[in-house]
């Protein structure tokens, strides 16, 4: 789902870009500037979204702050990369900020830059094919073995936070020890 509206998302952006850009000139070379300027400021707002260095320059600068603020970028994106549990719903507007107020998921930036990292920070498997793999192997193991109609609408659509009565982890590691050998040291 959360792929479907992305590319929606892009698909509406770049309509309003071809829009306002119409509107400000139809000469097809200022246009073509135009779009690379908002691709240039789009990935400089992007550089900036999943990297905590930025976190307090950006936070400290009062223009730039505002800008992170109204785009969701910075440290106002990467706060929701926190592996506090507050911030696991936080400044997920999507570069536009006004959806984070409209659905009340905003969340002012803290003062010392949180840890990132997944929620309590717990031990994984630390294997490539559980990583990527992981979270389908729990779908289709929660969808298996809970058969009736609600849990099962609820396990596809519902909040982070459900959890259906069966379920299995098959990336976390229940007793905190490492089950993969990165290297072993022989004699």
């Amino acid at each position: 789902m959360q792929f479907i509206l992305g590319w929606a998302v892009i698909i509406i952006e770049t309509v309003i870009a071809v829009i306002v850009s119409r509107l400000i000139t139809t000469d097809q070379e200022t246009i073509m500037v135009l779009f690379f300027g908002y691709a240039v400021f789009y990935q400089i707002l992007e550089i900036s979204n999943h990297a905590s260095t930025f976190y307090q320059p950006i936070k400290n600068n009062l223009v730039l702050n505002f800008i992170s603020k109204i785009f969701v970028t910075g440290p106002y994106h990467v706060l929701h990369h926190s592996s506090y549990e507050e911030h696991a719903m936080a400044n997920l507007g999507g570069n536009i900020g006004i959806w984070d107020f409209v659905f009340g998921t905003y969340c002012e930036l803290p003062e010392q830059v949180p840890p990132f990292g997944l929620t309590n920070q717990p031990a994984l498997e630390l294997s490539a094919m559980a990583i990527v793999f992981g979270g389908l192997q729990q779908l289709f193991y929660e969808l298996k073995h809970n058969k009736d109609f609600k849990t099962r609408f609820n396990i596809i659509f519902g909040g982070i936070y459900y959890k259906p009565p069966i379920t299995k982890d098959f990336l976390m590691i229940a007793d905190g020890g490492y089950h993969v050998e990165l290297h072993r040291i022989t004699a």
